[in-house]
């Protein structure tokens, strides 16, 4: 597969995917506050998981409509071609080089804000329970480490707080591990670096992490139902990190440290609530990658009944101009096209199935096809629209009939019999 094959491959499904998380990451953003009133922290966090799901529903094959099929039409290349052409292979190279270099750089963004963290802990020292106390106190207790998960604890844990309060906030870093809340960021920021291009998800990153915090709150809260004020005095005491490692999670935050002390004042949500929350969630989550996966183009097509294809014929040829080689290219492959025959048999709508892996190839195949006429396809003795697959062969070969002395085949304004319509150099 040649580097514009794998850019009209890869690029269309990178952006599919970025629409479909930015819808997810929207909704959610709507949807998060109420679902945390009826069912708890814990279901608006897990309402996140709608965002993935959304993405990789894009990539999963789409439904798939009634698609005639035609014989191939080839296009002979002029017998005085000029010299190869490269412009879609540039300009190919330059949008796969221009994603690369955004999901890289973001890459390295949040591998620096990862680094510094880390680098602030190396001259932490390892306790006798296994913690390491780190020379500082911002943002801190955090757990960090996906293969091997460590707990950081302040130089002033010791001190600053009571045994309880320290009991708690080791059994809120300790759920963060337990529950794969490490995991999730790290989800979190690979679909950053990946769908680089869509702000809602950098914007909506923030309100990840909030509802990660609260419902791990709610977690340690339902263990420890009796404990709400030495957890909120916990949380005071607390100096707060100014930009939290993405692959860390921290006791202490800026933005959610106002609603997590207020949420302290709520009771947890009964057990038959957060039932029908995991079930509303799970609705959620499914429903919205069945529409980002129905919302793919070739779902759009009108399909047709198998029951009702008793009495049909078939899209035919109808007149048919030929498409003009590219000047300058000495290009070849084939372009898949899909067109609507309208009941006149005129092209109503017209998209690119599959690229030929050329710009040139690919535009002149659309412009001709255009103008192009089809009988329509009848069911019980009516035409209607459909749709039918066109493959255009365009040959680099100097061999062509009008080269070989013959005449090139002309276009009939006939349903072909051949197996491939061949179309003459201009």
């Amino acid at each position: 597969m040649t580097l514009a094959e794998c850019c009209a491959a890869l690029l269309p499904m990178l952006v599919r995917a970025a629409v479909a998380a930015g819808a997810a990451a929207l909704a959610v953003t709507i949807l998060r506050r109420p679902l945390r009133a009826a069912f708890g922290a814990g279901a608006a966090y897990a309402g996140w998981s709608l965002v993935p799901a959304a993405s990789i529903a894009t990539l999963l094959p789409a439904p798939q409509a009634y698609i005639g099929a035609l014989p191939a039409l080839t296009v002979w290349a002029p017998l005085a071609a000029a010299p190869d052409g490269r412009g879609a292979d540039t300009a190919s190279a330059w949008w796969l080089a221009a994603w690369a270099f955004g999901a890289l750089a973001t890459a390295a963004w949040m591998g620096a804000r990862q680094w510094r963290f880390q680098r602030g802990l190396a001259r932490a020292r390892l306790r006798a329970d296994g913690l390491l106390q780190a020379p500082h106190r911002a943002g801190l207790p955090a757990a960090f480490g996906l293969l091997r998960p460590r707990i950081a604890v302040p130089a002033d844990f010791d001190s600053a707080y009571s045994e309880r309060e320290r009991g708690l906030m080791l059994a809120h870093e300790r759920a963060h591990i337990a529950g794969g809340d490490l995991w999730a960021g790290a989800a979190v920021a690979a679909l950053r670096c990946l769908l680089w291009f869509q702000p809602l998800l950098h914007l909506c990153a923030r309100s990840f992490h909030h509802d990660q915090e609260l419902a791990c709150d709610e977690r340690v809260m339902r263990a420890h139902p009796g404990a709400r004020r030495a957890y909120a005095e916990a949380l005071l005491k607390t100096q707060l990190a100014p930009g939290p490692a993405p692959l860390s999670c921290h006791w202490g935050q800026v933005h959610p440290l106002k609603e997590r002390i207020m949420m302290l004042s709520k009771r947890s949500a009964a057990r038959g609530r957060r039932v029908a929350g995991a079930v509303s969630i799970c609705a959620l989550v499914l429903s919205g990658a069945a529409a980002a996966w129905a919302a793919q183009p070739q779902a759009a097509l009108a399909a047709a009944g198998a029951a009702k294809a008793a009495a049909a014929t078939e899209v035919g040829y109808g007149r048919l101009s030929p498409p003009q080689w590219p000047q300058g290219s000495r290009n070849g492959g084939r372009v898949m096209l899909e067109l609507e025959v309208a009941v006149d048999g005129r092209v109503s709508d017209l998209r690119l199935k599959r690229s030929s892996g050329h710009a040139e190839l690919d535009q002149a195949a659309m412009d001709a096809a255009r103008n192009w006429s089809f009988t329509p396809r009848t069911v019980g003795g009516r035409p209607v629209a459909s749709w039918v697959r066109v493959p255009v062969d365009f040959e680099p070969d100097t061999q062509s009939p009008a080269a070989a002395g013959g005449d090139a085949p002309g276009l009939a304004s006939e349903v072909p019999e051949l197996d491939a319509l061949r179309i003459g150099a201009q």
